[in-house]
């Protein structure tokens, strides 16, 4: 179960994460004798510390298969030749057998892995305890980025989309406020809004799986999931029309006249935007 800690901000909480998963993998390497291979076991440790995860559990089983496969395509062709090109077809094979088996979230683990492999075995002959060892490392690796994200400090990815959502709503009133005061008060006007910045978190919501495995459609928990998902739908289409619009205001000549900021279509255009704000 869980500890029941105090909200931390989330540079902190990755951060002792981090410390901790390291740590951890570090210790259980060096107890077992594998200094040798500490590295690898750190560098998964580090990677893998996740918290925008929503299925965490069905994920782990593709990250450490992706691995095992990464580690064992190498060894195979590591056999025939130690060259670079050799570990560039390593690479592409390793991928494609991932990919092909529907392991996508174990694609970085099994490059990984390949690379681990090639950098560690010094020959062409079979040494399978150097694969046993970097296997054992990359699941110890895994297992305690997962365990650090997971026990001390729990994610609470439900929890973070509102804080997501205020963002975005914040950002977006602020664009259209400074529209407002350029066409009131005339003079340069304001830098277009920069959708690059609003869209990774609009699609970090229109992603979200429309049944998480292992809940029912009438859970609570997939009920938030679709409707957050629908939430990232709507907010995508705003982003477009506002963007339209913006450009279409930008067309207009600043200030507007006083007479018409009091009456008329372009008071009428003010209020818009006031009530869109």
């Amino acid at each position: 179960m869980a500890f029941a800690l105090p909200p931390l901000h989330p540079v902190v909480r990755n951060g002792l994460r981090i410390w901790l998963a390291a740590t951890l993998a570090s210790s259980i390497l060096l107890w077992a004798g594998l200094e040798s291979v500490v590295t690898v076991g750190l560098i998964f440790a580090v990677l893998f510390v996740n918290e925008n995860d929503l299925t965490p559990a069905s994920s782990i089983g593709q990250v450490i298969a992706g691995a095992l496969i990464g580690v064992l395509t190498a060894q195979v062709l590591h056999e025939l030749s130690t060259s670079w090109v050799m570990l560039g077809l390593a690479l592409l094979l390793s991928g494609a057998l991932v990919r092909s088996l529907g392991m996508l979230k174990g694609l970085s683990t099994s490059l990984m892995g390949c690379w681990a492999l090639d950098l560690m075995h010094p020959g062409n002959q079979v040494d399978w305890s150097v694969v046993l060892d970097l296997a054992f490392a990359a699941i110890v690796g895994i297992l305690m980025a997962q365990l650090a994200t997971w026990a001390v400090w729990p994610r609470r990815p439900l929890q973070q989309f509102p804080a997501l959502e205020a963002g975005l709503a914040r950002e977006l009133a602020q664009q259209i406020a400074a529209v407002q005061q350029w066409l009131r008060a005339g003079g340069p006007p304001p830098p277009p809004l920069r959708s690059q910045a609003l869209l990774p978190r609009i699609q970090q919501l229109q992603h979200l799986p429309a049944q998480p495995p292992g809940q029912g459609r009438r859970s609570p928990s997939a009920r938030l999931v679709r409707r957050w998902a629908q939430a990232g739908s709507l907010w995508n289409q705003l982003l477009r029309q506002w963007l339209v619009l913006e450009r279409l205001l930008q067309q207009l000549p600043a200030p507007l006249p006083s007479s018409a900021q009091a009456s008329g279509g372009d008071g009428l255009l003010l209020h818009s935007l006031e009530e869109l704000a």
